[in-house]
């Protein structure tokens, strides 16, 4: 079973550890077939597809971690997870149709923070886009980027955010750095507003083309998509779940910022593979 574990609360007094079931999950788009699988707390994309949190989270001084699994993936397609934040969500939560990313195409803009754009089983990239826009001056829709070679096809991922927007980016215990061009105070500063006034809903593709992400030694595109697999899940360490919070009234937090018996709410996710 592919699962990942997300640690969320809605409040200081109701903290503990957030496990979404399937329900909890949405398939965002598929290629027209069941290439995309959801399980409880996980899934598999083979093909052209995604998967996403139906409910935004507040990341602010929280956490997620995961395994990702690119050893069925294949040079020249991006298996992908990242946070997107898109406005108008309502109770109903997310689906495709509420798309937003920080590309330029035509859809909606909004923040968007690229936790891992892979190549196959080569490496990838991890980049942050809060300016709408293309150009080189910021996190633009041209991003600040990280990029580096895997040295294995599975791995752990650890995205952690601390109260002010800053965040800390580790693959397998390696911290990420040397981002270019290197984010700045208004970045952070976006990313701590938006988390806090719209959230972020955690969402995990695959797709190929032309263009992929650094390193350029890693291949060209497009690749073989229909072939390729890839899939998020947790370590089976289940003691980790220790309560469930309902994904439902952390949407209507978020819907409903003056909410008088939901106070600030926080999603502190960990996702293992």
């Amino acid at each position: 079973m592919r699962q990942f574990l997300l640690s969320g609360a809605l409040s200081v007094a109701q903290a503990g550890v957030y496990c979404p079931t399937a329900g909890d999950l949405v398939v965002a788009y598929t290629d027209g077939g069941d290439n995309v699988q959801i399980h409880d707390q996980g899934w598999t994309v083979t093909g052209d597809g995604g998967a996403a949190t139906k409910t935004a989270f507040n990341l602010n001084g929280g956490y997620v971690e995961y395994d990702m699994d690119v050893s069925s993936a294949h040079s020249g397609v991006i298996p992908n997870i990242y946070s997107v934040s898109p406005s108008g969500m309502g109770g109903d939560g997310f689906d495709n149709g509420k798309y937003c990313d920080g590309a330029d195409n035509d859809k909606p803009w909004c923040m968007e923070i690229d936790w891992i754009e892979a190549n196959g089983q080569c490496g990838g990239a991890t980049t942050l886009h809060t300016v709408p826009g293309p150009g080189p001056d910021g996190c633009t829709s041209w991003g600040c980027r990280t990029s580096y070679h895997f040295g294995g096809s599975k791995f752990h991922m650890k995205v952690e955010y601390d109260s002010s927007g800053h965040y800390t980016i580790t693959r397998d215990g390696q911290t990420l750095g040397d981002f270019s061009p290197a984010p700045g105070g208004g970045d952070f500063e976006t990313i701590r507003s938006t988390h806090e006034s719209t959230g972020a809903v955690i969402y995990s593709s695959q797709w190929t083309s032309s263009w992929v992400p650094p390193p350029d030694d890693c291949g060209g595109g497009p690749g073989d998509l229909q072939g390729s697999t890839f899939s998020i899940s947790k370590f089976e360490d289940f003691w980790h779940c220790c309560s469930r919070t309902d994904s439902s009234k952390l949407q209507w937090a978020f819907t409903n910022p003056a909410a008088s018996t939901i106070s600030k709410p926080i999603a502190k996710p960990r996702w293992h593979l």
